[in-house]
């Protein structure tokens, strides 16, 4: 137990995550600290110790949290009651990121941004989907547990609260809800603070039937959405070895079933345009947009109209690939060589002059191909 014990926190410990490893501090602490004005004071020095590793640990990792809560924050107060819907989130955020960045293109949050898909806090996540309405119900319902806890004090609800606080400290600062785990250990100690309750005669008949049919329909449900993802995997596998053009009709009869994943979406316009079949792909990635704004997407969509020699669409998002992360050098190159197939010189050369003045964020093998091309570019301009 005790070398387990050793292993999870050493390994929380070498991971470099901020909040685990203050957690786990705090766990420890509580196991020698068991009076309400000691409990009192740990919480001060745990919300010290946050504040402390937030403005000397990682701070760009921080930097960049503010940034994108800010434009959460932007982006709930649009539609703060009943938010933007199912997935509403990864539709919107990233078109309020390019709108910022378009507005201050020399904002020092540019070398920070990301393609971003959550903004690392649940309840913003929540709150920005569904409103602030559901926000409330949600907050209502912790403070009910909470203080049905308080009036039924037991071992095991104590157990539960601990797992409780846990999630609920990580759904502050991650997506723990995206991990079938989290939502396990969720209902494990909802069971367990809620055990007397759930155990009584006049109850127990209807928790254990709402709980069977519950968990069967979740079965289901994880079960269907498992075999789909599982054969997804298999042909995508099959299309790095085999052709383009052989493997279409096994995506294609996957996407009656997956037309409303936009992974899978994005997926198969990918493959459609490998296989010349442009016009399609053009209409996939569509579809995509609908449920999806995506640096990745923005950037097919602008690969697909450039073929199609649609290049007043392909420049209009490049641009907004380039305004969502502007720290990335594939969307300026895609216009300078559209821009060099029209013959417009003057701006080739502004061009070629903001992509060899633009800070590398992160050296890579393909960031250097980039550079150097527009370097050799830059020759025949004599810049």
């Amino acid at each position: 137990m005790g070398i387990s014990l050793s292993a999870c926190v050493l390994s929380v410990i070498l991971s470099m995550s901020r909040i685990g490893t203050i957690y786990i501090v705090v766990c420890i602490l509580l196991m020698y600290f068991k009076s309400k004005r000691e409990r009192i004071v740990l919480a001060l020095i745990a919300g010290i110790l946050m504040v402390l590793s937030a403005f000397l640990v990682k701070t760009d990792s921080t930097e960049g949290r503010l940034f994108i809560l800010s434009r959460t924050f932007q982006l709930i107060m649009e539609k703060p009651l009943f938010g933007w819907g199912t997935n509403g989130f990864e539709l919107q955020y990233m078109n309020v990121q390019a709108d910022y960045f378009a507005t201050h293109p020399q904002s020092h949050y540019a070398m920070l941004a990301d393609n971003v898909r959550h903004p690392l806090n649940e309840f913003l996540y929540v709150a920005s989907n569904y409103g602030v309405i559901v926000l409330f119900v949600l907050c209502a319902c912790i403070c009910l547990v909470c203080q049905y806890y308080k009036k039924n004090r037991t071992e095991e609800g104590k157990l539960g609260m601990e797992i409780l606080t846990g999630i609920l400290m990580f759904s502050l600062f991650s997506y723990p809800f995206h991990y079938l785990f989290v939502w396990i250990m969720l209902i494990y100690a909802l069971f367990l603070v809620f055990a007397n309750f759930i155990t009584r005669k006049r109850t127990r008949r209807w928790v254990i039937g709402g709980s069977v049919v519950l968990l069967l329909t979740l079965g289901y449900w994880k079960a269907r959405q498992y075999c789909l993802e599982k054969e997804w995997l298999e042909v995508e596998e099959a299309s790095r070895y085999k052709s383009s053009r052989t493997i279409l009709p096994q995506y294609k009869r996957l996407y009656t079933k997956l037309y409303d994943n936009s992974h899978f979406l994005y997926n198969y316009a990918f493959v459609l345009r490998e296989a010349g079949k442009y016009e399609e792909a053009l209409q996939i990635a569509k579809e995509c947009n609908l449920r999806l704004a995506d640096y990745d997407l923005s950037l097919l969509l602008g690969d697909i109209n450039s073929d199609l020699r649609n290049d007043d669409e392909a420049v209009s998002y490049y641009t907004l690939a380039h305004n969502m992360c502007p720290n990335r050098f594939a969307p300026l190159c895609a216009i300078y060589d559209i821009y060099k197939s029209q013959g417009k010189r003057e701006k080739c050369m502004n061009l070629i002059k903001e992509i060899l003045d633009k800070p590398i964020k992160v050296p890579s093998r393909a960031t250097m191909e980039y550079v150097d091309y527009i370097r050799s570019e830059a020759k025949n301009y004599n810049l």
